[in-house]
């Protein structure tokens, strides 16, 4: 289950216990368990589904990774609105209630993110960039390592530019953005050295082609 929902049930769940009848039959308990057992089962897999979905789609800053997250979540709650939320039990609705609220969180959560990336683009104006080599590399695209290597000239030059631009202009910048823009500039930098290091050193082409300019666009992030 996921942590949150996990962790705010078992509080709901102690406080209500105490409401509860001191017993219960065995039909009444075997009643319950299966409306329970597939809430229970909803709550597990949309766990599983979530983390697989943030572990293919790794870099937390690409719009797709949201658009896809946003569309999983979309659905999940339209088949959670379809449950009929008075024939569950208490504990089942209890993780209904619960499930429903993390998803409506995280439908928040990714208008807050696409919200930032405007206030950060003019800071990472190269992160698309970076963001098509890591999910074309995920997506097991085919890769030209001679027109990848100009790819990188052309991005380490984006990259020293945009650091120009924002010495030029850091007293207007809001310190909670180049907070924000640091962790997300550390985070490509990672992604990024991830994706070069996926073929570098069993593809002699890409390492020929490639290995100077990934140099090259490594220092122009660290100075950025």
């Amino acid at each position: 289950m996921v942590p949150r929902i996990l962790s705010l049930r078992m509080c709901v769940v102690m406080w209500c216990g105490s409401l509860a009848p001191a017993c219960a039959s065995p039909q009444a308990l075997e009643a319950r368990a299966t409306p329970h057992g597939d809430m229970r089962a909803r709550v597990e897999r949309y766990e599983s589904d979530r983390d697989a979905l943030l572990r293919f789609w790794s870099v937390s800053s690409s719009p797709q990774r949201d658009a896809r997250l946003g569309a999983f979540t979309a659905s999940e709650l339209g088949e959670l609105e379809h449950v009929d939320f008075d024939a569950l039990e208490r504990e089942a609705r209890i993780d209904w209630i619960l499930l429903r609220n993390e998803l409506v969180r995280e439908q928040r959560l990714i208008e807050l993110r696409a919200a930032r990336r405007v206030q950060s683009a003019p800071l990472v104006p190269f992160a698309p960039r970076i963001i098509a080599l890591v999910e074309a590399r995920q997506q097991m695209a085919a890769l030209d390592p001679e027109a990848t290597a100009a790819e990188l000239d052309a991005l380490a030059t984006e990259i020293a530019a945009a650091r120009g631009a924002v010495e030029t202009h850091k007293a207007d910048v809001v310190a909670s953005v180049a907070y924000r823009t640091a962790r997300e500039t550390e985070e490509l930098r990672g992604a990024f050295d991830e994706w070069y290091a996926f073929r570098a050193g069993y593809d002699p082409s890409f390492s020929w082609w490639v290995k100077k300019p990934h140099e090259a666009v490594r220092e122009a992030l660290d100075a950025h």
